[in-house]
């Protein structure tokens, strides 16, 4: 078997190009919009507004922004409507997109959040599942809904899990072990032929 060396170097050259894309994680982008979703009850609730999406396995949330028209009910406060995004263990982050405002009616807002640069990005388990419920911080209509997202659209950025790195450095040993074996072929091949 005789391995030429322009295969030794595209093997080395897929290698080194495989560890070089691991490097980078590929961010991507969700939107979800929604309409008509009760926040009844403190996060945890079954009383809530809640579904599930499904990202990749082990997605890390990176940021968030949203734009939402809300109504609190009296004696609630729009302040109080919240959104709790976690992962399957329940890990996550919770959002007040009318914080400051202080009372019961109706308003539209709009927001962001750099997830990394506050600390509070969180990766998703393995079965890439990301909860969503709609909460109320304060319960102040016991049994009965506390505000209600007339309507909006949240976004949220995420990077897909980085491969191994081992996963590379496997491939560039066995890309260097083939170029030591057609090394070795042909210094025995030109021996025989002395």
């Amino acid at each position: 078997m005789t391995i030429s060396r322009t295969a030794v170097a595209l093997a080395l050259a897929l290698a080194a190009g495989l560890g070089s894309t691991q490097a980078a994680a590929q961010t991507r982008t969700l939107d979800i919009s929604f309409s008509n979703l009760y926040s009844n009850a403190e996060s945890g609730s079954d009383q809530n507004s809640a579904f599930t999406v499904q990202l990749v396995p082990q997605a890390y949330l990176r940021a968030l922004s949203w734009t939402a028209d809300l109504t609190a009910f009296e004696p609630s406060w729009l302040s109080e409507i919240a959104l709790a995004l976690t992962n399957s263990a329940g890990e996550g982050v919770l959002i007040s997109p009318a914080d400051g405002y202080n009372l019961a009616g109706h308003q539209a807002v709009s927001g962001s959040l750099d997830l990394v640069n506050t600390g509070m990005g969180f990766r998703l388990l393995a079965d890439g599942k990301l909860q969503l419920s709609f909460v109320d911080t304060v319960d102040d209509l016991a049994g009965l809904p506390d505000g209600r997202w007339n309507s909006g659209t949240l976004h949220i950025s995420f990077s897909a899990p980085v491969p191994e790195p081992a996963a590379a450095w496997m491939l560039m040993v066995g890309a260097a072990g083939l170029a030591g074996l057609g090394w070795r072929q042909r210094r025995q091949a030109a021996a025989a032929a002395h």
